[in-house]
């Protein structure tokens, strides 16, 4: 029950807002959920998420957790299905909790700052695969989340046409 009202949170903060109040239109969005483990095919590439863990709090010197807060640790594999390279960031995967506010940065992944995270950009060439985990800074009183990657496809304009909307869920165990 409250894995699907945090999943119906999650949605309805998409169509909203969208992360950092940007304006997202997912209203007519297909939309697919799964559990970690499972892969995710979308336009350009399958994608499962590996695992997830909190990690200690000076696990890295060069990334502060402040208070309030704790670094989790996602890992991922990538797999690209599309005939030509397909640029990705570390923008691409948004983390989502309950009450999370329209506004909240966090949702982003962080700026890599070890080899074993994704970089901050890269290219993802016809059939070429990636591994690698994406940083998040997370409330620490939370621990379920949804890990989202929504497609867009150019269409001249800032935004995009807004595709299929994934939502991966992530439960840490307590």
């Amino acid at each position: 029950m409250r894995k699907n009202m945090l999943y119906a949170s999650v949605l309805l903060l998409l169509m909203l807002t969208g992360c950092q109040g940007q304006g997202t239109e997912t209203s007519e969005a297909v939309r697919k959920r799964v559990e970690i483990g499972e892969t995710i095919s979308t336009a350009w590439f399958d994608y499962t998420i590996v695992s997830v863990e909190e990690l200690e709090q000076d696990a890295f010197e060069e990334i502060e957790v402040t208070e309030g807060n704790q670094l989790l640790s996602v890992a991922i594999k990538l797999k690209s299905t599309y005939y030509k390279e397909t640029p990705m960031s570390r923008y691409d995967f948004q983390i989502y909790w309950d009450h999370m506010e329209d506004t909240d940065e966090r949702c982003f992944a962080l700026a890599a700052v070890t080899e074993e995270q994704l970089p901050d950009t890269y290219e993802l060439d016809a059939g070429e695969t990636w591994e690698g985990t994406l940083l998040y800074l997370v409330p620490e009183d939370q621990d379920r989340y949804v890990l989202v990657f929504q497609e867009h496809f150019d269409d001249g304009t800032q935004q995009g046409d807004v595709g299929t909307s994934y939502g991966t869920f992530l439960q840490l165990n307590s």
